[in-house]
């Protein structure tokens, strides 16, 4: 029996990407493994200050997920940072501008 060519394989594997709502342009709704904020960036429980340097001003929290243009435009102004696309239980919330730590 003969195998199927690494280029027979890639083309379905793209395809599959393509049918999953990857590379559309007509789409308002990315998929849904790529939502833009998995977890809430909720003012209501930002730490009084930084546990590390005490700093009050700096703490900002950490966004995770596929970011948006709302998002990026955040993390531009310095209001988050962005944490990445995949997001842990134990995944750090808030970041420190001063002294660099995550918590």
């Amino acid at each position: 029996m003969r195998r199927p060519s690494l280029s027979l394989v890639m083309g379905v594997a793209v395809l599959a990407l393509f049918t999953s709502g990857w590379g559309r342009t007509d789409s308002r709704t990315p998929p849904a493994s790529t939502k833009t904020e998995s977890r809430p960036m909720d003012a209501s429980d930002k730490p009084s200050a930084c546990p590390a340097c005490g700093s009050k001003e700096s703490v900002i929290p950490i966004g995770y997920g596929m970011p948006g243009k709302e998002m990026m435009d955040r993390a531009e102004r310095g209001e988050i940072l962005l944490g990445g696309c995949v997001v842990e239980p134990n995944s750090p919330r808030w970041h420190c501008k001063s002294c660099k730590k995550s918590w």
